[in-house]
């Protein structure tokens, strides 16, 4: 049955594309993305072979291993191009940490913890700390 599960994948691959509803594929990567890497791409229309190609990579970032005991980043942040330092940030803004005491648990700049908040805005599509939050804690629950 795995050929007629890809043609009804085909069929609402533009829907998929359109409604954006990459964490959703990701969580059910362990049935729907084999059939995403069998499917022949030439076939399709170019911005759905971009779109599969996206979602492949996005997979295989996924399934690449952690470092012992580090948390994976959740899928709906992953599907936003959120990296595991940018997670690691959120994880400690959520938490209340400020941005001294993020620099000092992660070894790094302030200025680089300013960075890494910086671009976890544009990626929530977020002004501040509290809508960070907020989105993050429902993003990762």
């Amino acid at each position: 049955k795995k050929e007629e599960a890809t043609n009804e994948l085909s069929l609402l691959l533009p829907l998929i594309q359109q409604y954006s509803i990459v964490a959703s594929i990701l969580y059910l990567r362990q049935w729907i993305m084999p059939l995403f890497e069998d499917m022949s791409l030439e076939d399709l229309p170019e911005e759905q072979a971009k779109f599969i190609e996206q979602l492949l990579i996005l997979y295989k970032q996924r399934n690449t291993s952690s470092r012992r005991g580090e948390e994976e980043v959740p899928d709906g942040l992953l599907a936003l191009g959120i990296s595991k330092k940018e997670w690691r940030v959120l994880q400690y803004i959520i938490e209340g940490k400020s941005n001294d005491d993020i620099a000092q648990t992660m070894f790094i700049a302030v200025s680089t913890v300013k960075t890494h908040i910086n671009n976890l805005y544009k990626k929530l599509s977020v002004a501040n700390r509290k809508e960070a939050i907020v989105l993050g804690k429902e993003l990762t629950s």
